[in-house]
């Protein structure tokens, strides 16, 4: 862990602390967090712990945009990272919090769409909810200049 990501934890931690009186709702929340650092945000962009940490001590809840982009990428390569995004995060959800609120531990062959005969990707929207915090995915295709783009938000909101 770098200076920052160091720094980034120990205000994480003095945050829960204030938040959650209970140790292992604290323990509960603070693992989630810190595997959306390390499986979402590290692969996926550039922002470290302390966007996150930021994030829920101005609002008690986090937020992530991601338009699964990279240069010189085809639109099935495009559509293929948003598709690891939310298998990955979809996944980190239903370990961390549960099945979502229709009662899914897994995603659905209705939550993928294709664009042409080679292209899928996720238009969805799925919430979980728990005692200690309620999360939103949602994803879709946007079309932009005729051309789409595969978007993808979250949010983690605290009780």
């Amino acid at each position: 862990m770098n200076k920052n990501d160091s720094e980034a934890f120990d205000r994480l931690e003095s945050y829960l602390k204030a938040k959650l009186k209970n140790e292992n709702d604290r323990f509960d929340i603070e693992q989630l967090i810190l595997l959306l650092h390390k499986e979402i945000m590290t692969p996926h962009s550039k922002h470290n712990l302390a966007y996150l940490v930021d994030q829920l001590e101005k609002k008690d809840e986090l937020g992530i945009v991601m338009i699964h982009v990279d240069n010189n990428i085809t639109v099935p390569g495009s559509a293929a990272l948003q598709s690891g995004f939310v298998e990955v995060l979809f996944g980190l959800l239903v370990f961390a919090l549960g099945p979502d609120y229709e009662g899914n531990f897994s995603l659905l062959d209705s939550d993928k769409q294709m664009l042409g005969q080679d292209t899928a990707y996720y238009a969805l929207e799925k919430q979980f909810f728990t005692d200690l915090c309620s999360a939103e995915l949602i994803s879709n295709a946007k079309e932009m200049e005729g051309m789409p783009v595969f978007m993808s938000t979250f949010t983690l909101l605290l009780s």
